[in-house]
């Protein structure tokens, strides 16, 4: 009796940790890293095309003084100018991370280590984030042709499976909760069953996605070995995030929480049998 109900708590346990990983792989937007070329130099070759003799915006006539005011002006405006444009140039680097919900990218100057540009807190407070499920990446439309559109299917499957994965596990965690409170365990055996489906639907999804990573990377391979870096250890191209690397745990807690419950099922079936 005693390991049936230490069993009867470990499988509770992970169950309910497979739970919370299937939300936080779910939820979080970093199933995807990428870093590109920095959007720079769009923006430089608009500096350098502007008159910078309008930044000053007097038309008064040019006596002696005004002529001095003038140069001064001219020059703190160029001073401004350059230092802006070393901002620029050191901001060369574009990060994107995207998930279920959210495609987020942001512009931010190169990093030793570039696995820490994707933690929040080291990020830039202003991002651009659009719905992923409409806009995956890349966005870029010379990259939305047919090729992008026969692989976006890997992509609209993985969204299913984890959609379904997570309601299918959520089903059984609230039918365990139930059941637990009225004492039935007869029953454990359908919440074994429903974990273990819950866990084959988020493996296909990690499955899915792994190709849709392969296929992008492919895709873009051309735009990214034209990128330039100051860095020899900057790493450009497409990654796995860290709510991919997380959702094998996420499976595997799921199938070891369904498995003991199959088990304490048979055993108590085994008891009730040997009783009669």
């Amino acid at each position: 009796m005693k390991r049936q109900r230490l069993m009867l708590i470990t499988a509770r346990f992970f169950a309910g940790a497979a739970l919370i990983l299937f939300y936080l792989t779910s939820c979080t937007n970093y199933w995807l890293h990428a870093v590109t070329c920095g959007s720079d130099n769009n923006t430089q070759m608009s500096l350098t095309g502007r008159d910078k003799s309008s930044l000053v915006g007097s038309s008064m006539p040019e006596n002696g003084n005004l002529q001095h005011q003038k140069k001064k002006i001219n020059t703190d405006n160029e001073f401004t100018y350059n230092v802006f444009s070393l901002l620029l140039k050191d901001n060369r680097l574009t990060y994107h991370h995207e998930g279920f919900t959210w495609r987020c990218s942001f512009t931010d100057k190169e990093a030793e280590n570039q696995h820490s540009k994707f933690i929040t807190i080291f990020q830039p407070p202003v991002k651009c984030c659009v719905h992923a499920f409409y806009s995956p990446f890349p966005s870029d439309p010379k990259f939305i042709n047919a090729e992008f559109q026969s692989k976006l299917v890997y992509r609209k499957l993985w969204s299913a499976l984890m959609f379904l994965g997570v309601i299918i596990v959520t089903i059984g965690f609230i039918y365990m909760i139930y059941k637990a409170c009225r004492q039935k365990h007869e029953i454990y055996k359908i919440v074994g069953v429903i974990f273990l489906i819950g866990g084959i639907c988020f493996t296909l999804s990690i499955i899915m996605y792994a190709c849709w990573i392969s296929a992008i990377s492919w895709m873009i391979a051309k735009e990214i070995a034209n990128c330039t870096s100051a860095n020899n250890n900057t790493k450009y191209g497409v990654d796995y995030g860290w709510s991919f690397m997380a959702a094998p745990f996420a499976v595997l807690l799921s199938v070891i929480a369904g498995g003991l419950f199959i088990k304490l099922s048979a055993a108590e079936r085994s008891e009730s049998s040997t009783t009669i």
